[in-house]
C-alpha cells in the first residue's frame, strides 16, 4: 500500500506536443530533402522476390502466354500495355489502372512508367526488375509508386511479356495493385503510411 500511495504522488511526464508533419508538395520535393524528411527505403532481401515470384508460379506460367488480344480485354485487373523493348514506352492503359494511378490513357501513351516513379521508388529493385524484363522474363517486385499528383502507394507489380501465335514476344503487360492498407505489416507499407503523413495525405486508398 505503502508503494502504490508514492506512485500515486510521482509527476506525471508531460508528453511534447506533437507537431503536425510538414507539407512538402511532390514536384518541389528533392531527393535530398526526402531523405532528410523520411529517410530511405527499407532495402528488402532477395528472399521476399522469391517467396512473392513462387506464390505466383501457376498464374506466371499463364501469364507468359498471354497474347496481346487477351490482355486488352476488359479486366478489373489495373493493366499498363508497353513496348517489348527499350524504353519500353506505354501503348495502352485500362481503365483500373487509370484510376489507380489518376492518368488517363491519353495523358500516358507513348510515354513511360518513369511517370509514376519518384524520391522512394528503389533503384536497386527497379534495375533487377528491368534485367528480367530485358531477357524476356516474368518479373515481379514491390515498388514505391506515385499517382498523379505524387501520393504515394505500395505497388505489388507484376510485369509478363505478351506473345503472338509464334511465341515472339511483342509487348509487355504491368499489373499494378496498390497494397499500400493491404499488406500492413510489409515493411515498406509501413513507410509508405509515413511518407504519405510527412507529406501531408491522409492514409486512404
Amino acid at each position: 500500500q505503502q508503494q502504490q500511495q508514492q506512485q500515486q504522488h510521482l509527476p506525471q511526464q508531460q508528453l511534447p506536443a506533437r507537431q503536425p508533419p510538414p507539407l512538402f508538395p511532390f514536384p518541389d520535393l528533392t531527393q535530398e530533402a526526402h531523405d532528410r524528411i523520411i529517410g530511405p527505403p527499407p532495402r528488402l532481401d532477395l528472399g521476399l522476390d522469391e517467396c512473392l515470384r513462387a506464390m505466383s508460379e501457376c498464374e506466371s506460367i499463364n501469364r507468359t502466354r498471354m497474347t496481346l488480344e487477351a490482355a486488352m480485354q476488359a479486366s478489373p485487373e489495373a493493366r499498363v500495355i508497353t513496348e517489348a523493348n527499350g524504353p519500353f514506352r506505354i501503348v495502352n492503359v485500362n481503365s483500373a489502372w487509370s484510376s489507380l494511378c489518376g492518368f488517363t490513357n491519353k495523358e500516358v501513351c507513348g510515354k513511360t512508367l518513369n511517370l509514376i516513379q519518384g524520391p522512394a521508388t528503389d533503384t536497386n529493385s527497379l534495375r533487377e526488375l528491368m534485367n528480367r524484363v530485358r531477357a524476356r522474363e516474368e518479373a515481379r517486385t514491390m515498388l514505391v509508386n506515385y499517382k498523379k499528383g505524387g501520393f504515394p502507394f505500395l505497388n505489388n507489380l507484376q510485369v509478363s511479356p505478351l506473345v503472338d501465335k509464334e511465341g515472339v514476344v511483342t509487348h509487355y503487360m504491368g499489373v499494378l495493385e496498390d497494397v499500400t492498407l493491404k499488406d500492413f505489416l510489409h515493411p515498406l507499407a509501413h513507410y509508405v503510411r509515413d511518407l504519405r503523413a510527412c507529406l501531408g495525405y491522409t492514409n486512404t486508398a
